[in-house]
């Protein structure tokens, strides 16, 4: 049951407490989610940015001990190496400021970081004007900034880093004991379900085409969902994702621009379908076997 407080006589959930903020100071609430959303933004970049050239280089490994790559040290501008000053580095401001490029060798700084700030910010906003002022809705923007960083990184590297999933698991499961976004039966099997439906059609591909088909990080990016938001939401987001990454490879045969066998990365559409899960939970689910059941009849 969620936590509920009484003010003036009438006892009120958490959720009508915060929506009543929400109604009294909406504007200064909003402003602040999309400073905040903003600040985590630029932070989304960085682990972008420097989590996969840590753990592809001995020497960083080396000079960070076992630390995570992504902390300790400042930014630089990767084609001069420049360090970049606290004021060339704020979010959206500073890449307007310098006309996106470096003010040292005016090289030209990819597009990709203001927009994935602007895209965090409107995240924040959103899952505060959807889910209110709550600690179940800073866990499932905490979450979707999870998924884009791990969709970013596979984007860019092909790899789902083990730094960010297998943490990612075990904190689903403890927020989730005290069941924040699903109950703890749900989000346990939800984990072992994402992680054993992924590994299950992997086998069956191999067996069939005699490789592999779905990568372990997509195992574990798939039961870091389950452990989020639980067995019903897993579905969702395996739904969606399936189904997109469907269209996609209809959509590349259609225009020739691959085989049977092109790669598709499957971590994007499992971030994908992770953040459909979050705002539209079993309700997505519901709607398509409700279609395909009237299609049927």
């Amino acid at each position: 049951m969620a936590p509920s407080e009484t003010v003036n006589g009438v006892r009120m959930s958490q959720l009508e407490l915060s929506l009543r903020l929400l109604v009294q100071y909406e504007g200064p609430v909003y402003a602040i989610a999309a400073l905040f959303g903003l600040m985590i933004g630029s932070f989304v970049n960085v682990v972008v940015f420097r989590l996969p050239k840590g753990m592809s280089s001995a020497a960083a490994t080396e000079a960070h001990c076992g630390h995570w790559p992504v902390l300790g040290a400042r930014s630089k501008c990767p084609s001069c190496r420049r360090a970049i000053h606290w004021y060339e580095n704020m979010p959206v401001i500073s890449y307007l400021w310098l006309k996106g490029r470096c003010s040292g060798c005016h090289a030209v700084i990819s597009p990709r970081y203001p927009l994935v700030e602007l895209l965090v910010s409107a995240l924040a906003v959103l899952i505060i004007w959807y889910f209110g002022l709550t600690w179940a809705a800073l866990a499932r923007f905490v979450f979707c900034c999870l998924l884009l960083t791990l969709a970013l990184i596979d984007l860019e590297h092909s790899i789902l880093p083990d730094a960010l999933t297998l943490p990612a698991i075990w904190v689903g499961l403890l927020i989730n004991a005290f069941a924040l976004l699903a109950p703890a039966q749900g989000a346990i099997l939800g984990a072992a379900s994402g992680w054993g439906s992924l590994a299950v059609i992997n086998l069956l591909y191999k067996l069939m085409s005699g490789r592999d088909g779905i990568g372990r990080g997509d195992w574990k990016v798939a039961a870091a969902i389950g452990a989020w938001l639980g067995f019903s939401d897993l579905m969702t987001a395996l739904f969606t994702a399936f189904l997109i990454g469907g269209l996609i490879g209809i959509g590349l045969l259609i225009g020739y621009r691959g085989g049977r066998h092109s790669a598709v990365p499957f971590g994007p559409l499992l971030a994908i379908g992770g953040v459909f899960a979050v705002f539209l939970g079993p309700d997505l689910m519901n709607w398509y076997l409700e279609w395909v059941t009237k299609g049927a009849l």
